[in-house]
């Protein structure tokens, strides 16, 4: 099937970076979340990106033209393909895959979080992060 690697778009432009790369052929999975905030006493729901200024990208090893994928509208060309690929692993992909409906909307339950709580959960999220890149 191939790996997937991690690409890092323009801010704001993940979903033209995964629409010029599908025109090109590729396969590439931008997973979102429903954002819920007030504005002007209203609640309003947006769809923003899970990771914002990333999207997942299928390549196969010694096929795939990584200048095409660097030089493709709304990728950051800051990026330096060449030296070392951030890739992700399979399983997680497809667990946040699963996770998804057909939109690649992921919807997480609601969570009370007190502001004591906040520390310890990005303490979680970046020790999850760096377990998986030492893989």
């Amino acid at each position: 099937m191939g790996n997937w690697c991690v690409v890092h778009t323009k801010p704001g432009q993940e979903i033209t970076a995964e629409e010029n790369l599908q025109c090109q052929g590729f396969k590439t999975w931008l997973p979102k979340l429903v954002r819920k905030k007030q504005i002007r006493r209203r609640r309003v729901q947006n769809i923003v990106p899970m990771f914002p200024s990333s999207l997942f990208v299928n390549f196969q090893p010694g096929k795939t033209n990584f200048a095409s994928i660097k030089y493709t509208r709304g990728i950051s060309q800051r990026d330096r393909f060449d030296q070392e690929l951030a890739t992700a692993s399979e399983k997680i992909v497809q667990d946040l895959m699963g996770q998804a409906d057909p939109n690649g909307v992921i919807t997480l339950p609601e969570a009370e979080i007190k502001s004591d709580d906040s520390s310890k959960a990005n303490e979680e999220n970046m020790l999850i992060i760096t377990q998986d890149r030492s893989q």
